[in-house]
Order: C-alpha cells, then sequence, then structure tokens
C-alpha cells in the first residue's frame, strides 16, 4: 500500500480533501496543537524580547522559579521544592 494513501495525522487538509475527493474550504483542524487566530499581537510585537528569555534551559536546580516565588509571593527558599513534573518530584 502506497504510503501517502493510509491514514496520516492532521494539519494537512489540503491533502486530505484531494484524498477523499472533496471541496477544499476552510476548516478548523483540531487533530493539531494550533491556534488558528495566530500568535498574539502582543507576542510579534515582543518576539526578539521573548526569544532572549528562552534561549537558555532552566537551570536544574530549578533556582529560577525558587527566586520567581520568593520575590513575587515571599516564600522562603527552603520552602519550595522545585521539578520537571510530578514524576521526578
Amino acid at each position: 500500500m502506497n504510503r501517502r494513501s493510509q491514514y496520516q495525522h492532521g494539519g494537512s487538509p489540503q491533502y486530505n480533501f484531494a484524498r477523499l475527493n472533496l471541496p477544499a474550504r476552510n476548516i478548523i483542524d483540531f487533530s493539531v496543537n494550533l491556534n488558528s487566530l495566530g500568535p498574539p499581537a502582543i507576542i510579534r510585537q515582543k518576539w526578539m524580547v521573548i526569544l532572549k528569555k528562552i534561549e537558555s534551559y532552566p537551570s536544574v536546580e530549578g533556582d529560577g522559579i525558587v527566586h520567581y516565588y520568593q520575590e513575587k509571593l515571599g516564600i522562603p527558599p527552603q520552602n519550595i521544592l522545585a521539578g520537571n513534573g510530578s514524576t521526578e518530584l
């Protein structure tokens, strides 16, 4: 069987319209995690600033989040357990 004729994950509606012999039309494809409206205007405006903040992976020790909660909520660092999800914790 041709690989393109087998079921495929969404995200390519034009291919599926042709495969199913359907007329192309606007659809909302819920099979992929996309925002059909695109990124918010504030993201477009501040993209370079945001990008610089996410270039480095957070510390393994969780120092960044510990500092954030200490500053924002006044929680002492010894009362914060930072981890990579519930399995790690």
